[in-house]
């Protein structure tokens, strides 16, 4: 099992969108790239206007990969918003604080309650590139069409982020299928999705959105095998922890 993890000026590698199609801001305004020393590590959404979510493997360092960022000080990390173009962003925020899930565990092979909760130092105010995602009403059902966004690698392995936002179609499949395609244990807070051969997230993508055709933020990317290898992509549940992210932002 290939953990998707990222890719910076420091070797690491952020999680392109791998066969994806280009998109804008204004179709996807509520995505946000999270920033170690003024570059792309990872993706993340607006659910309120201070408060991102992404994957807690952006931001923890208590993983046997030992990829994250939370030894850093905090001051080293920034969001930028309202932005297509991931190496000039238009609007670059300072963060207050950031929350990983305290049930969080990551291993080489997989990453438990993936989630993790970023608060700015000021309100956003939202515009048409600038948006509020729409958190899910019900838990996601298998045969869900949903997109991810970002800014991520092409292929497994390529240095170069995308320089401009990009999407990719997948479908929603069950936990139990998802577990026997990838021979890896699917727990309750994961979500999977499946897609054509050469499509999918890749390196740059964690943490990052998908999006049902309404809008609601279903997943945050989580982990993959080889991008674009017709396996399925693993993304946290967002429904699973709705209640430790209300407690989180209240």
């Amino acid at each position: 099992m290939k953990v998707i993890i990222r890719v910076d000026a420091y070797g690491r590698r952020p999680n392109k969108i791998s066969g994806g199609t280009r998109t804008s801001i204004q179709e996807h305004p509520s995505i946000v790239s999270i920033r170690f020393y003024g570059q792309h590590i990872c993706g993340g959404v607006f659910i309120t206007t201070r408060h991102i979510l992404t994957a807690g493997h952006c931001l923890s360092d208590d993983d046997e990969s030992r990829q994250g960022i939370v030894r850093y000080p905090k001051s080293l990390i920034t969001v930028a918003s309202g932005t297509n173009n991931c190496y000039h962003p238009a609007n670059v925020h300072k963060i207050k604080s950031f929350t990983i899930h305290p049930q969080y565990r990551g291993s080489i092979s997989n990453y438990v309650n993936d989630i993790a909760i970023i608060e700015l130092e000021d309100t956003i105010k939202p515009n048409e590139s600038r948006q509020i995602a729409k958190l899910p009403r019900e838990d996601t059902s298998p045969n869900v069409d949903a997109t991810v966004v970002g800014w991520g690698t092409s292929y497994e392995g390529e240095k170069i982020l995308s320089e401009l936002l990009k999407k990719a179609d997948v479908l929603t499949i069950d936990n139990h299928e998802c577990q026997s395609e990838t021979r890896n244990l699917v727990y309750a807070g994961q979500l999977c999705a499946t897609q054509p051969w050469g499509i999918g997230f890749c390196d740059g993508d964690s943490g990052g959105p998908l999006y049902s055709r309404s809008g609601e933020c279903l997943g945050i990317v989580s982990m993959s095998i080889d991008c674009g290898k017709g396996i399925p992509d693993i993304y946290t549940r967002v429904f699973h922890y709705l209640q430790w992210i209300k407690a989180t932002i209240k």
